[in-house]
């Protein structure tokens, strides 16, 4: 049935709400024992008249309570119209302090604050879902602060949640009892820990455990489930609350614990919640325009006392020398194609074309505009809540009706500061909020700044996105580089292959050390060496370097060479191998290496027939499927397996071993078709948990096999990394592994993800503190000879261009082929050291370009 405030009153067994204020400041501050009681697992299916029932022992005893909804479950959805939803709407509003609305929400300490504020905003669709009715702009009476989740606290602090209004996050224990323990992070706090109970449990089980809690512990927290509450057995759940409810009334009496909810225990505990008020004025004309007289006095005021402010309308393109912060109308403004940071507008932004980067802040224009709080799936951001102050509410009203806990952005219409009496109102009421400790006047994008933190990953997503979008152009219609040069580059590449090869094997040395004694050679091979060099002669043929017949003769020999190792039972091709075929080949089976030969294997099979049976033969001989081992590929040696799922190369090199019918998984967060930014976002996680990410294996999938979804979204983000670092520093950067001519002999060099502040980062194999060094690191940064045409033959610019001649102007060796980098504090090459993987790259890179 409908029930009516009265109705929900005697219900509770009250004439009237008791109300428990929210603390002073002084109170505040003051030391206390804390207790929190929450009751959880309240859904669609929980008894209505059963909730009541089992709340009014401890509402009459004026204990606060927290009651966790899940508005959206297993058990089913939680309707507005239903008997629970009008029960909640009304407790929040009438018993703002003693009853605290709670929403539950997955885990959010897994993962970083994109993904928290993602699911919050979700919890925030949900609570609009399931507790408003259909009554358009129909707001709560209050809004709800606080989220909870179950399991223990992982790896990262729940901030994110702070950009769909939440200010405290619950972590409570599935069952049983853990220590309760907070912890704060931008404004919003963690709290964690605590006892689990059912309600169908002992009271006694309960009293002795929060008796030991309320002596042995700081603070105290307890949770009943009301899974098990049935029409059923409310008689007997009541009997125990009653009981429950009498021992907690006792325990605060005798001043052992001071029971709150969430929201007030954050008032209590942090009296200064730097609150941000973010304030924006609506103009109807420009500076010079009459017609925004008021808003030209207002907006000099606020400039004469610090104040930051942002301006929104139709005519703000005029205020922009003024240099404040400005928002527009959503579809106009936009300056050069770009998407302008900031607008207003009347409907969510999820739909937009991502080619037309949606805004990063996205205001309601109106009060009767009912966006959703947080993130949506485009990353665009609506602000928690608005304060509009128009014809119809002052100032004053406002001010009054401000929460403490409620990050707002304020909008002053201008009919509502067009008279001096009107802004002197307005003016007071900004100097109130700002001497309240707890409130901090801003800006929008102020506000945006401290209250959505910006983790290092979607500080790249956005990167990518708009540097992606500024050089579409530019991708699309770049000048082809020199023909002739690229051939040039070509036919010196290949000069490697004829000089070295052995003509027995058909194999050559990994590196080249040239001297005026002679060469020296790294007489040995990966298979990832040897992919290379397929991929080389394959190249050449196409280049007219060399004919098919003498590939074919060359190949033949090769493949014959390859010798195979056996690894735990299994027999395999060795991680590394002697080019003359005169030592052993090392006892151990590289995963990721061998994914690159069965690339090469596989594009010389289709290039020349004539070669496909040894070529599967071969494959067929070597025990390869059972190096994956649930899904997931492994380095064997004889004493150990390595799990090489947690590798950049394992993309790469799981499509290798699909093209002879193995499957292994990818630890790529799959975009499954999508273009928004939680798919992106996603699979830049994923990728962040692996490492640094260079040109290799990336952009080599790109030429080989075509780029998946997933590896031309990375690609593109590495790209426009290095090209916005180029156009704020001036530096070039191109990064992948590659050898160097001294000790520690090779590096890694890429794009760190986790630390957009200094994201290049080298990596050494060697743990000798000496190649540690800020000094050393900084000597061998380098620019990537094979990367750069790379780069050029899958994202065609100017500044791969620019990349391609650098490289060419500076890496020639013109006896043997290419040096394999160029240092970036000296701008020398590598000098007189040259190698196979480079070559076999700038050849395979050079005829995708020439054929292309």
């Amino acid at each position: 049935m409908k029930i009516s405030r009265r109705n929900l009153l005697l219900k509770l067994g009250l004439q009237y709400p008791a109300m428990i204020v929210l603390p002073s400041f002084a109170l505040a501050e003051s030391p206390f024992k804390s207790f929190q009681l929450v009751l959880s697992d309240i859904t669609a299916t929980t008894p209505a008249d059963g909730l009541l029932a089992i709340l009014e022992p401890f509402v009459k005893a004026r204990i606060p309570i927290s009651c966790v909804v899940s508005p959206q479950s297993d058990t089913g959805t939680l309707r507005p119209d239903s008997t629970l939803a009008e029960y909640l709407r009304r407790l929040i509003a009438d018993y703002p302090a003693q009853v605290e609305v709670v929403l539950k929400t997955p885990t959010l300490t897994d993962r970083p604050y994109y993904f928290q504020s993602r699911l919050a905003t979700q919890a925030r669709q949900q609570l609009k879902d399931g507790l408003l009715t259909a009554q358009p702009g129909q707001q709560l009476a209050r809004s709800v602060l606080t989220l909870a989740n179950f399991g223990t606290p992982q790896g990262y602090e729940p901030a994110g949640v702070r950009a769909a209004g939440f200010r405290t996050v619950l972590s409570l224990p599935r069952s049983g009892i853990e220590p309760v323990d907070s912890r704060w992070d931008r404004g919003v706090l963690h709290i964690f820990g605590g006892m689990h109970f059912r309600l169908d449990e002992p009271f006694e089980l309960i009293k002795g455990a929060l008796t030991a809690s309320v002596r042995d512990d700081p603070r105290s927290l307890l949770t009943l489930s009301t899974q098990t509450l049935t029409p059923e057995n409310i008689q007997s759940a009541v009997v125990r609350m009653t009981a429950i409810a009498t021992f907690i009334s006792g325990l605060a009496e005798a001043g052992q614990i001071v029971p709150t909810t969430p929201t007030e225990y954050h008032v209590r505990a942090s009296p200064n919640t730097d609150t941000v008020i973010g304030l924006r004025l609506d103009v109807l004309g420009g500076p010079d325009d009459p017609i925004s007289g008021s808003a030209l006095e207002l907006a000099k005021w606020l400039h004469a006392h610090s104040f930051a402010f942002t301006l929104a309308g139709e005519t703000v393109h005029a205020w922009e020398d003024a240099g404040v912060d400005v928002c527009r109308p959503e579809g106009r403004g936009h300056v050069d194609g770009q998407s302008p940071d900031c607008v207003i507008g009347n409907g969510p932004a999820d739909t937009q074309d991502m080619l037309s980067p949606p805004p990063r802040i996205k205001m309601a224009a109106f009060r009767e505009i009912n966006l959703v709080a947080g993130v949506d799936q485009q990353a665009t951001f609506h602000p928690p809540r608005y304060a509009f102050v128009d014809e119809h509410t002052s100032a004053r009203q406002t001010f009054s009706r401000m929460n403490i806990l409620e990050d707002t952005v304020l909008v002053l219409d201008q009919k509502s500061y067009s008279t001096v009496a009107q802004r002197q109102k307005t003016i007071d009421v900004i100097k109130k909020l700002n001497k309240r400790s707890s409130f901090r006047v801003s800006d929008v994008a102020a506000l945006v700044d401290q209250i959505q933190p910006l983790d290092s990953i979607r500080r790249v997503f956005h990167q990518t996105r708009e540097v992606m979008h500024r050089e579409h152009g530019a991708l699309t219609a770049s000048e082809p580089l020199d023909r002739n040069l690229l051939r040039d580059d070509a036919a010196l590449a290949w000069r490697y292959f004829t000089k070295f090869s052995n003509a027995e094997t058909g194999l050559i040395p990994s590196t080249a050390l040239l001297s005026d004694e002679g060469s020296t050679f790294y007489n040995y091979a990966t298979m990832w060496d040897i992919g290379s060099q397929i991929f080389g002669m394959i190249a050449a043929v196409e280049l007219d370097l060399m004919t098919l017949p003498e590939l074919n003769d060359w190949a033949a020999r090769l493949i014959d060479s390859l010798p195979s190792v056996s690894v735990q039972g299994l027999r395999l091709p060795g991680a590394i191998i002697h080019v003359d075929g005169i030592a052993m080949p090392d006892q151990s089976f590289n995963t990721c290496d061998v994914g690159r030969l069965l690339n090469a294997f596989h594009r010389l099979r289709l290039f020349s027939p004539a070669l496909k049976d040894i070529i599967e033969q071969k494959v067929a001989d070597w025990s390869l499927q059972d190096t994956i081992r649930d899904g997931r590929m492994h380095d064997l040696t004889n004493n150990r397996s390595k799990d090489r799922f947690i590798s950049h190369c394992t993309n790469y090199a799981a499509r290798g071993y699909a093209t002879f019918g193995l499957t292994a998984n990818s630890p790529y967060a799959p975009l499954n078709g999508r273009s928004d930014a939680d798919a992106s976002m996603a699979l830049l996680f994923s990728a962040s948990t692996i490492g640094g990410i260079g040109a290799e294996p990336l952009l080599l999938e790109g030429v080989e096999l075509g780029f998946s979804p997933e590896t031309q979204y990375l690609a593109d983000m590495l790209f426009a990394a290095q090209l916005e670092d180029n156009r704020k520093t001036g530096t070039l950067r191109c990064v992948s592994e590659g050898p160097l001519n001294e000790a520690p002999w090779f590096s890694y060099q890429g794009y760190n993800l986790n630390n957009f502040a200094d994201p290049w980062l080298v990596q050494v194999i060697s743990s000798d503190k000496q190649y540690k060094s800020p000094d050393f690191i900084r000597s061998i940064e380098m620019v990537s000879v094979k990367a750069a045409y790379l780069w050029a033959a899958t994202h065609p610019h100017s500044y791969s261009h620019a990349l391609v001649d650098y490289v060419r102007s500076r890496a020639r060796i013109e006896s043997v082929g290419f040096s394999s980098g160029i240092f970036l504090e000296t701008g020398l090459p590598i000098k007189n050291y040259s190698d196979l993987n480079t070559n076999g790259i700038i050849l395979q890179a050079a005829a995708h370009i020439l054929n292309a």
